[in-house]
């Protein structure tokens, strides 16, 4: 019974602690992590009952006036507690724009500078460094070389040629960024 129907709602919620449990210890993970954090446990576990719904069935995380069960709950906070503390990466320093910014020396350096410093400016999304609602979307795409095209006299220069550095102009597209518009430039 893959849909636990023979259980009663205390019994499934019981079922998914367990499964909880032995997601903690890592019991399904590879030999590379002891144990998982609290919110990989608790996406996992979302998404497992997502498939309950998806299967016209109801959520077994829930309890009869449709919130997460206690045990759940209890769980889920005590992961937490014993996670360790987040690691805050180090902002980037605007001195090193500013020396990226003094490489100017050659075309090539020159035009290395400013795509390096427009890629940055352009790329950043108040959410890399405010704190957003949870429920809003993260989504971090990297460019990839077929998205920055070079151009001379509007003609496209290819990426190996030897002339790139004589561009006029580079366009960089961002083709789904985190505001979901396509083709963002």
């Amino acid at each position: 019974d893959i849909w636990l129907d023979h259980l009663d709602r205390a019994d499934r919620i019981k079922i998914f602690g367990a499964f909880a449990v032995a997601l903690r210890q890592g019991c399904f993970s590879g030999p590379s992590h002891d144990s998982l954090v609290e919110s990989t446990i608790r996406s996992t576990i979302s998404y497992a009952a997502q498939a309950f719904r998806e299967n016209d069935k109801s959520n077994p995380t829930r309890d009869d006036d449709g919130e997460l069960g206690v045990l759940l709950q209890r769980l889920f906070r005590s992961f937490r507690n014993k996670d360790p503390v987040e690691k805050q990466q180090k902002a980037l320093p605007a001195r090193v724009l500013l020396e990226i910014a003094k490489l100017q020396h050659t075309e090539t350096q020159r035009a290395i500078s400013q795509l390096t410093i427009g890629a940055f400016y352009f790329a950043m999304r108040s959410c890399e460094y405010v704190k957003v609602p949870a429920a809003e979307k993260r989504r971090t795409d990297i460019v990839r070389l077929r998205n920055v095209v070079f151009r001379r006299n509007a003609a496209i220069i290819p990426h190996d040629s030897p002339d790139l550095h004589l561009a006029d102009f580079v366009s960089i597209t961002f083709e789904m960024q985190k505001k979901d518009e396509k083709a963002d430039r």
